[in-house]
C-alpha cells in the first residue's frame, strides 16, 4: 500500500488536494492521543479520585490502627526523586516506630552481622523497628497507599517508573526493592 493511497484526496480552494485521514489513520491518531501526556495526567487524576473516594473508610480505618498502636505521626514522608530529577515528599503511611533513625545507629553499631547487611541492602531483613501493624502495612504493600495523594499533586504518575530514593541511583535501586 502507498503513502498515496492511504489517504483520501478531495479538492478545496484554488484546486487544491487536501488530504482526509482514512479509517486506518484514524485508529493511529486515536492511539497517540491516548498515549499523551495529556491523557496520562487525566487518568491518573480520574484513577487517584476513584480509589482515595472509594477507599476513604479503608483509608481512616488504617490511618486511626497506625495512631492507636504506635506514637508518632500517622504518615512518613520520604524525600524521592521523580520526573526531571525534581524532588518531592512521597507519602506512606509509617511503618516503624517514631525513633527509627535513631535506633538504626544504634543497631548498626552494636552488630558487624547487621551493618554488612544494612550496607549491601540498605535494609534489614528483619527489622526490629517495624510495628506490628507495620508489618501488615508492608506485607499488603497499604503502606503505599497514600502515595494516590501524590498522584493527584502530579508527583507521581499510577503508569510508569518508581521514583527513586535521593541516596540510590536507578542502577542499584532494584536489589534493595526485591524482598
Amino acid at each position: 500500500m502507498t503513502y498515496e493511497s492511504q489517504w483520501t484526496a478531495s479538492k478545496g480552494l484554488h484546486g487544491w488536494k487536501i488530504p482526509l485521514p482514512t479509517r486506518r489513520h484514524h485508529k493511529h491518531w486515536l492511539a497517540r492521543q491516548l498515549n499523551s501526556p495529556h491523557s496520562q495526567r487525566l487518568f491518573d487524576i480520574i484513577f487517584a479520585l476513584l480509589v482515595l473516594s472509594l477507599c476513604a473508610p479503608l483509608y481512616a480505618l488504617l490511618a486511626a490502627i497506625v495512631a492507636l498502636t504506635s506514637a508518632g505521626p500517622i504518615f512518613y514522608v520520604q524525600e524521592r526523586v521523580g520526573k526531571d530529577f525534581r524532588h518531592f515528599g512521597c507519602i506512606k503511611f509509617r511503618t516503624m516506630v517514631n525513633n527509627a533513625d535513631q535506633q538504626l545507629a544504634a543497631l548498626v553499631n552494636s552488630s558487624p552481622q547487621l551493618r554488612a547487611e544494612f550496607e549491601a541492602d540498605f535494609k534489614l531483613r528483619r527489622d526490629p523497628r517495624v510495628t506490628p501493624i507495620g508489618r501488615f502495612l508492608r506485607y499488603t504493600s497499604l503502606d503505599e497507599f497514600p502515595q494516590f495523594w501524590n498522584v493527584l499533586k502530579g508527583d507521581m504518575s499510577v503508569v510508569g517508573p518508581r521514583p527513586w530514593c535521593r541516596r540510590s541511583c536507578p542502577a542499584t535501586a532494584g536489589r534493595w526493592q526485591k524482598s
